[in-house]
């Protein structure tokens, strides 16, 4: 499986968890959200189609 999501960047993010990634369709994560890489992704997990 092969997805492409497009997401933004944000002042908060520092993405220095040392086990998780995670994309948020929210447009506002606060300090603590050390393993956000992207924010207002254009899908969730919902979203994606299992193929």
């Amino acid at each position: 499986m092969e997805w492409t999501i497009l997401a933004r960047g944000h002042p908060n993010i520092t993405a220095r968890h040392p086990t998780t990634l995670m994309l948020t369709t929210e447009r506002q994560i606060g300090p603590r959200a050390d393993c956000v890489i992207g924010v207002a992704a254009e899908t969730g997990a919902a979203g994606l189609d299992p193929g």
